[in-house]
């Protein structure tokens, strides 16, 4: 179920040319109990949405997934499945003694566009 989710991902959201190839439907067969089936089949949806969510984010140029707009599509996500996000600034993340991240983001910011 997670790589059916996985596999139906598409790729190539700015190609002029896409071709629509999503997968409409999926058959599951298999025995036991009914109730750790469906268990395992929603934690394999979910597993799989979350792969796709993450892939449509990196995937995005970074003149569009700017860090607000990260930051807003994380809160909004979180909302959406009832999870709790926080979003740190400059200070915070200062403040926090996070060089490494701090770091990676002067330099980011520092090259000439």
């Amino acid at each position: 179920m997670e790589g059916a989710f996985v596999g139906n991902f598409d790729s190539n959201t700015y190609q002029s040319d896409r071709k629509d190839q999503t997968i409409d439907a999926l058959t599951v067969v298999a025995r036991g109990d009914k109730a750790k089936l469906q268990r395992a089949l929603e934690e394999a949806r979910i597993m799989g949405e979350s792969q796709n969510f993450t892939r449509e984010l990196v995937n995005e140029p970074s003149n569009r997934m700017t860090p607000t707009v990260l930051a807003e599509q994380a809160r909004k996500m979180a909302e959406e499945v009832g999870l709790k996000c926080q979003v740190f600034g400059a200070d915070k993340i200062k403040e926090l003694k996070m060089g490494a991240f701090w770091g990676w983001r002067k330099v980011r910011m520092s090259r000439p566009l």
